[in-house]
């Protein structure tokens, strides 16, 4: 039982890992590419969550628009990103009301 307990958080901490890994590889690559088309790089981040991506954006250098439902999750994301605060602008707001409104 506790072999197949340690084998299941091996297989979580990899699977976790991988996605940290894409994640990094995919912001790295649209920054990159954004930055190619413009002198400041924006991004919009909707459903910031506990901004993982919007940590990744903003230490590459972008200005950050982040949006969440979640005040929770927005107090988490301005604390991990204070570094950055200058190039951050929170919003805490429920995205599909603002597309309702479109």
């Amino acid at each position: 039982m506790r072999r197949r307990s340690q084998l299941r958080q091996r297989r979580a901490t990899f699977k976790h890992r991988r996605l940290l890994e894409f994640r990094t590889s995919l912001t790295g690559s649209v920054y990159s590419a954004a930055a190619q088309n413009s002198e400041k790089v924006r991004v919009l981040d909707l459903g910031a969550g506990e901004g993982s991506c919007t940590y990744r954006f903003l230490h590459l250098g972008a200005r950050v628009t982040a949006v969440d439902i979640s005040e929770h999750q927005l107090e988490h994301l301005q604390v991990q990103c204070k570094p950055f605060s200058h190039n951050l602008e929170l919003h805490h707001d429920d995205v599909w009301d603002g597309l309702e409104m479109m």
